[in-house]
């Protein structure tokens, strides 16, 4: 997955050979944590460099913890992502979790990279130190508390390296901004082309704009001002059939809107994995 979100002239080095100690974290969170560190590497290696990401066990001090508010001492697991990039200055640091705080060009960054790995992380129990040298490079450590238990086989999933990705174009419409930018990752990630909208309105303004050139749609089911039944009744009126997918963390709603509308349009619920996120796309633009 890393290696097609990023670009040729990056290098990829994995550190995770030797067996470490169980941790209780949810693997899809895991993989949007390394996305979103990924691209806010590569965006830090405009000409190229190396991200590696180490695996180890490490024990945290009482002085560590003195030293870092939000740290709890003991065994941890340490998830190390490492690049070779622009790096920042210390002021930078300092703001770099808050969120939509950005040093990036207009229309370049959200400024919701590093906040969401924070917010993630801390979900999981997990603690983030990042550290940062001009011209040198940017280190995120994340924490995650060991525990005693024995791990539990994980379940069985389609491989990433069987996931097809395309070249369509998919105008996703979300107002969750965190939530639309994580996938609006994943999609670029796979070689499609994505137009966003923070709801059904926006979405129709751009829908006509580009008429004829979205392949597909995917829309939450609730959201302000017209929600994503009413943006299908809609574009339905306008263009005839439209390829839809709903999104949705209210399946009840969602049940509901299909009864209305009278079709069996694809659903997926949220929190959406990542398999059967972009496997639900391929499937439904090649319907």
């Amino acid at each position: 997955m890393l290696r097609r979100a990023l670009s040729d002239d990056l290098v990829i080095e994995i550190a995770a050979a030797r067996p470490v100690a169980t941790v209780r974290i949810d693997p899809r969170t895991v993989e949007q944590i390394l996305l979103n560190l990924a691209t806010n590497a590569r965006d830090a290696m405009p000409d190229g460099g190396t991200l590696r990401i180490a695996v180890e066990d490490v024990t945290l001090d009482a002085a560590y913890v003195t030293a870092h508010p939000g740290a709890t001492p003991g065994a941890h697991v340490c998830v190390m992502v490492t690049d070779s990039g622009t790096g920042m200055d210390e002021e930078t640091r300092r703001h770099a979790f808050e969120p939509f705080f950005t040093t990036k060009p207009s229309g370049k960054g959200t400024g919701l990279g590093l906040p969401m790995v924070y917010g993630l992380t801390k979900q999981q129990h997990g603690f983030v130190d990042l550290t940062s040298t001009p011209g040198r490079g940017t280190v995120v450590r994340l924490y995650f508390p060991a525990v005693a238990e024995a791990p539990h086989p994980p379940p069985k999933r389609v491989s990433t390296e069987l996931l097809r990705g395309g070249s369509e174009t998919i105008l996703l419409v979300e107002d969750d901004t965190p939530l639309r930018t994580s996938a609006h990752r994943v999609l670029t990630a796979f070689g499609y082309t994505v137009l966003t909208a923070e709801d059904g309105l926006v979405a129709l303004g751009i829908y006509r704009a580009h008429h004829g050139r979205i392949d597909l749609v995917i829309s939450d089911v609730v959201m302000p001002r017209m929600g994503g039944p009413q943006l299908y009744e809609a574009l339905s009126k306008e263009a005839g059939p439209v390829k839809f997918i709903f999104v949705s963390g209210y399946g009840g709603r969602y049940a509901k809107a299909r009864g209305a509308l009278g079709h069996a349009i694809p659903f997926l619920q949220k929190p959406w994995q990542l398999n059967e996120f972009l496997t639900t796309v391929r499937r439904v633009l090649d319907g």
